[in-house]
């Protein structure tokens, strides 16, 4: 009996362990982390884990579908060649998916010239149809460039399936590109380049390389906002260079520690070499630094595609704002308010330009919602807000300057002081700065020649204003005007002694053949010399600069109609409010962190305008009880 009970025992053991390696098998398959999206991505995340130990089960889906899977709880992690949607995200968040998210390359289009050849450097999307449209017939570079170009155009296209192709045909009017004797398909980006190299008028279409031989370069595009952007990193990842995927890493949070030594590795030297390798461009360092933040501090949610927001503006919106202030931001806010104007009728705006002294008294009064400002307020136009429950919040929409220019080698006046700008381009009791001795001791004995724009000037105003003088300072009316500023620097360029003024703006838009024949001063500051630049002017330091800010009042950031109008303002297609106001310090890329700003501050004041209303419904007395007469009583019975 015992031997047949150990017989059994041991019939069992065997059985167990035979079983077990089926077992482990079985184990480890349930233990892989299913991957699913791009076809063009999720072989890049294959690559990177190669070299681990981590199990991955990847489906290639597409990038829709692999979202959906994701969103859904089907999946671990999604590889797309897109950000999540809104829609997309909020699937996430009924179904309980919380995620991380990382960005692990790029596709870029690179479009390749010739150095030597006299194509244009910038090309919009309308050149690129007379370019590849299907039905593009231009065979010389004078039909796209509209000079005297005269060179034969040839063009040099990746094969049907490559991705250059794509994001081309993405950008082109038509279904695919052209198929004429003017374009020749190659199979790889090396046969494209050096066609290129040997055929002058020729444009080759690569994917973005890390860098380009001596002999090539790079086209630039107009992406129709900020202007000519060239195929970089950093541009794509400013989403000012368009023609270019992202390729986003979408891990459920529950698979980060399952997951993490892919991660890992991911954005180690060896796994940006395989992305390399897969012909995709790496992320920047600080993209890199973004994504080794997100994996150790475990930050969720968008990291990495702020830009896609949830809030949207309703095409019947109505409303009625008021806004006042600053004359500095009458540029903008004209720009901002013509334009919401025709976009949403039914929102009357109320803009009236009356002074920073006037319009903060209204503001804080509660008669106007925004505030354009030049200047902090004072600790008593704020104690007069909070006395009538107006809190502020502010936006910055950018900053205005004026640089004092000089020809490029006039080393005897390269700093002033703010009053010495004031006196230079003022007229006091004592007349105007004729001699540049008079301005200061050491300066050359030789005539002041100004140049100056026509008529009154905000940037002319700026220049006094810097100055804070005890006494009014009026013009200088000997100077010779003209309207644009090129023209004003040529004359300064070839007049010794010559000066003028102009915007930032104007002065870093200068054609290089004017701007390297001048100088913008250097301006005394509190620190010493400062020039001016896009950094100085932003935080501040510069001397001849003054940062504009919307003030709106919290309460009114509840309004749908008010949220709107800043959501419009601080939207990427309406960037070229701020840079044809003359605004700098506003960086395109900056518009989606501000928007996500705006989304969280809109929630903030509806929720306290909601808990306002209930506040006040709850501390409202009761209707005293009608008191019972004894009439009353009687005729009740």
């Amino acid at each position: 009996m015992i031997c047949s009970q150990r017989r059994v025992a041991m019939l069992i053991l065997a059985v167990l362990i035979m079983a077990l390696p089926s077992a482990l098998t079985q184990a480890q398959d349930d233990a892989s982390i299913r991957v699913v999206g791009s076809g063009l991505a999720v072989p890049v995340l294959e690559a990177i884990a190669a070299p681990t130990e981590v199990a991955l089960d990847t489906s290639i889906v597409g990038s829709s579908a692999g979202a959906s899977e994701f969103c859904g709880g089907s999946a671990d992690i999604a590889v797309l060649t897109r950000p999540l949607n809104q829609e997309e995200e909020a699937a996430c968040s009924a179904n309980g998916v919380v995620f991380r998210e990382f960005l692990l390359g790029h596709n870029i289009l690179a479009l390749v010239a010739n150095a030597s050849d006299p194509i244009p450097q910038c090309l919009t999307t309308g050149d690129l149809d007379v370019l590849f449209a299907p039905s593009a017939t231009a065979t010389n570079w004078s039909a796209v460039s509209g000079d005297s170009v005269d060179l034969p155009v040839t063009l040099f296209a990746p094969p049907q399936t490559g991705v250059a192709y794509a994001l081309l045909d993405d950008l082109v009017t038509g279904v695919e590109l052209r198929r004429d004797a003017a374009v020749s398909t190659l199979d790889d980006a090396t046969a494209i380049l050096t066609a290129v190299n040997a055929t002058p008028g020729a444009l080759g279409v690569i994917t973005s390389p890390a860098e380009l031989s001596d002999g090539l370069r790079a086209v630039e595009l107009d992406n129709g906002v900020s202007g000519c952007v060239a195929p970089t990193v950093s541009n794509v990842e400013r989403r000012v260079y368009q023609a270019a995927n992202r390729l986003f890493a979408y891990v459920a949070e529950s698979q980060v520690e399952a997951a993490r030594p892919v991660l890992e590795h991911a954005f180690s030297a060896d796994g940006l070499t395989a992305v390399a390798l897969a012909d995709y461009s790496s992320p920047s360092d600080e993209a890199l630094a973004r994504n080794q933040t997100v994996l150790s501090d475990g930050l969720t949610g968008r990291q990495f595609s702020r830009e896609v927001t949830a809030f949207s503006i309703s095409e019947g919106l109505v409303g009625e704002i008021g806004i006042g202030g600053a004359a500095e931001a009458n540029a903008f806010l004209q720009g901002l308010t013509a334009a919401f104007s025709t976009s949403y009728p039914g929102v009357v705006l109320n803009y009236t330009v009356e002074g920073v002294s006037a319009g903060t008294q209204k503001f804080c009064n509660g008669e106007i919602d925004i505030l354009a400002a030049s200047a902090p307020l004072t600790e008593d136009q704020l104690a007069a807000c909070a006395q009538n429950n107006v809190t502020p919040e502010s936006f910055y929409v950018g900053s205005t300057a004026a640089v004092v220019v000089t020809r490029a080698d006039a080393d005897y006046a390269i700093c002033l002081t703010p009053i010495e700008v004031a006196r230079l381009w003022g007229a006091t009791d004592e007349g105007v700065i004729v001699n540049w001795s008079a301005l200061r001791e050491g300066l050359p004995d030789l005539a002041v020649t100004p140049f100056s724009p026509v008529g009154g000037s905000l940037v002319r105003d700026l220049l006094v204003v810097s100055a804070d003088l005890d006494q009014p300072i009026a013009p200088r009316a000997d100077a010779d005007e003209n309207a644009d500023p090129a023209y004003r620097a040529a004359a300064v360029a070839n007049v010794e002694g010559g000066v003028t003024f102009m915007s930032w703006t104007e002065y870093h838009s200068l054609p290089d053949t004017e701007k390297s024949r001048v100088q913008a001063l250097a301006i005394e500051g509190s620190d010493g010399c400062v020039e001016a630049s896009e950094v100085t002017l932003t935080d501040g330091s510069y001397p001849l600069a003054r940062s504009l800010n919307l003030l709106v009042r919290r309460l009114s950031l509840g309004r749908q109609d008010v949220q709107s109008l800043l959501w419009y303002a601080f939207s990427d297609a309406n960037y070229p409010l701020f840079t044809g106001a003359d605004l700098v310090g506003i960086a395109f890329d900056s518009l989606a962190e501000q928007r996500t700003h705006l989304e969280t501050l809109f929630d903030e004041a509806a929720g306290e305008a909601a808990a306002a209303v209930l506040s006040a419904v709850e501390t409202t007395p009761e209707a005293p009880a009608a008191e019972v007469t004894p009439e009353a009583t009687a005729e009740g019975g």
